[in-house]
């Protein structure tokens, strides 16, 4: 998504990952990296449970299963 730090100014603008982006980013990466990095795995953890409730699971779903790392969100969706 985009963010306009000044409103009317488009060069202002700056992109902003959002909390789903960033979990199937980091769920890709850490299956990509043969799923040791803790890392990862925390960081994906305190967003779900910041955001506990507020995401988009529909979304979420979608693209971990295009990249390939649905058990890994279940897993995390589930714990």
């Amino acid at each position: 998504m985009r963010l306009e730090l000044e409103p009317g100014d488009p060069l202002s603008q700056v992109a902003v990952a959002s909390a789903e982006d960033t979990i199937v980013s980091k769920l890709r990466w850490y299956r990509l990296t043969g799923e040791v990095s803790d890392r990862q795995w925390n960081d994906v953890a305190g967003i779900v449970t910041a955001r506990r409730g507020r995401l988009d699971l529909a979304y979420l779903r979608h693209w971990a299963e295009r990249l390939g790392v649905a058990e890994l969100l279940e897993r995390l969706l589930s714990s």
